[in-house]
């Protein structure tokens, strides 16, 4: 027969008792309590504790037992996140892999008609320039200085764009756009800014 400690509930004396004892008289202050019933209460909360652990690990594999509910549970959660996470990251590269194909396709082979394959290579620029818009809003709404620096430099839009935004599909779709028709886009604003440049020279000679 083994013996158990316990305390009193009245002056919170330690005592030694059977294991099979039902009801205690405390040798000090001479209450009476009963010892079974905290011992059963004890062993039902860790079974329920037993039962979440159980619950959370059949997810949450590598979480060590020792953690108590609480750890465990924002474990779980913090993993949950980071699965989710992993998981856009694959559906964003399949989508820009997707988009990239494509475009590559209706712009360096001859699928597409000639009329349709023409109609994108002059109206792609322009897409391109819409998405910039669309990148600037975006900035703006996260960071109002982050905007200002997509506004004036519109080289740290695209930093903005693949490297501190969350919008990862749109930052798929961006991207496999360039992978199809960047050159273009490119050879487009170079175009551009020397017509751009041209005017200003004249304006400023007053050949109008």
């Amino acid at each position: 027969m083994a013996d158990i400690k316990t305390k009193c509930k009245d002056c919170g004396k330690e005592m030694s008792v059977s294991e099979y004892a039902e009801e205690v008289v405390c040798s000090s202050c001479g209450s009476s309590f009963r010892v079974k019933n905290d011992e059963e209460e004890k062993q039902i909360a860790q079974e329920k504790r037993k039962a979440i652990k159980e619950r959370v690990d059949q997810g949450s594999e590598g979480i060590p037992q020792t953690l108590s509910v609480n750890e465990i549970l924002i474990n779980s959660f913090v993993k949950k996140k980071k699965n989710a996470l992993q998981g856009t990251y694959v559906r964003a590269g399949i989508v820009c892999l997707i988009v990239a194909v494509i475009a590559s396709i209706c712009n360096y082979t001859d699928v597409l008609p000639p009329s349709a394959k023409s109609f994108l290579t002059i109206h792609m620029p322009w897409l391109f320039i819409v998405l910039h818009i669309f990148v600037i809003l975006a900035a703006f709404k996260d960071n109002v200085f982050d905007g200002i620096l997509s506004l004036i430099l519109p080289p740290y839009a695209y930093y903005y764009i693949f490297f501190k935004s969350d919008e990862y599909m749109f930052k798929a779709i961006f991207l496999g756009l360039l992978v199809g028709y960047g050159v273009n886009y490119f050879h487009f604003v170079v175009d551009s800014s020397d017509n751009f440049i041209s005017w200003g020279n004249r304006m400023l000679d007053g050949d109008y």
